[in-house]
């Protein structure tokens, strides 16, 4: 299923950038992190949109998908630290 760059434009809601690109997650850590996740994958978006000016909107949404994947892990991988420091 190809998904546009305005069905992209359209979504508010974290859960849906997720559904959006058919990625896992973890509905609690979301509810948790929510505005740490969306931070960093606006961070990492528009990173993408001055480093790669001319992509294509498939082209521009697939690195976005990898951008919402790395945001998630940078926070999943913080609580780890967290987790480990209280063992």
């Amino acid at each position: 299923m190809n998904r546009t760059m305005e069905e992209f434009k359209q979504i508010v809601d974290a859960e849906a950038y997720f559904q959006f690109f058919n990625l896992g997650y973890d509905q609690h850590f979301v509810n948790v992190n929510r505005l740490h996740i969306l931070k960093k994958f606006s961070q990492f978006m528009y990173e993408i949109n001055q480093e790669y000016p001319n992509l294509s909107d498939s082209e521009r949404l697939e690195k976005y998908s990898t951008a919402l994947q790395q945001a998630y892990q940078v926070f999943m991988g913080s609580l780890k630290f967290v987790y480990r420091d209280w063992e």
